[in-house]
């Protein structure tokens, strides 16, 4: 059965996607880190459904598309890569593009939706993935490979979305209320068999200075 021209071309765009590492596998040394950190952080927060990317997250996921593309830029520089000046350009982009996030990140001058977004593990990591294997000559950018990275994007989207969905909790996460460091309940007082009341110490009142009692 023959395919239409344009479908044809787009299997052989996702094809060249996938076989694009075998290549040159040294890149695995660069990769693989990559990979690993972003399936993790992806388990982490499936199975802490509670707990949302926070600033600190976004910005360590800046820091990591940052230390690749400079990376990347660094052996362009050298020569042992080729150093089109058109790829140089794309590169210190996305370096400004990890500036952001972690300036943002760690000012925290922007809306958190936005921000998150812009610097979560899906998006920074994927993007990742993809810079280092056209920084390194393993696969080229065309519109049939950017039509092809698009659905692959969209595609890991909903499968992530599905399996973070029957990941079970942790059962920490899923016992009640958060601990909160600086107030806890230190129990419940009692005299003469009945209780007369509850308090709560407050961690605060450590470092106060207090007089001493009378004598």
């Amino acid at each position: 059965m023959a395919f239409h021209p344009f479908i044809q071309e787009m299997l052989k765009g996702f094809m060249q996607i996938f076989t694009a590492i075998s290549k040159d596998w040294s890149v695995m040394w660069l990769l693989a880190p990559v990979v690993l950190l972003w399936i993790l952080l992806e388990l982490y927060f499936g199975t802490h459904k509670q707990e949302k990317l926070g600033w600190n997250t976004a910005l360590g996921n800046g820091f990591v598309l940052i230390w690749v593309t400079l990376g990347i830029l660094r052996d362009l520089f050298a020569g042992s890569i080729q150093g089109k000046s058109g790829k140089i350009i794309i590169m210190s982009l996305f370096v400004l593009y990890g500036i952001i996030v972690c300036y943002v990140a760690f000012t925290h001058k922007a809306v958190e939706k936005v921000s998150f977004l812009l610097g979560s593990p899906y998006v920074i990591y994927f993007l990742t993935m993809y810079l280092i294997l056209w920084g390194y000559d393993l696969l080229e950018v065309n519109l049939i490979i950017i039509l092809d990275v698009t659905i692959i994007f969209f595609v890991l989207l909903i499968f992530k979305t599905i399996v973070r969905h029957f990941l079970p909790e942790s059962t920490k996460d899923a016992g009640g209320d958060a601990f909160k460091p600086d107030k806890f309940d230190v129990g419940t007082k009692e005299i003469g068999g009945g209780p007369i009341g509850q308090e709560n110490f407050d961690m605060d009142d450590m470092f106060k200075s207090k007089s001493p009692p009378p004598m």
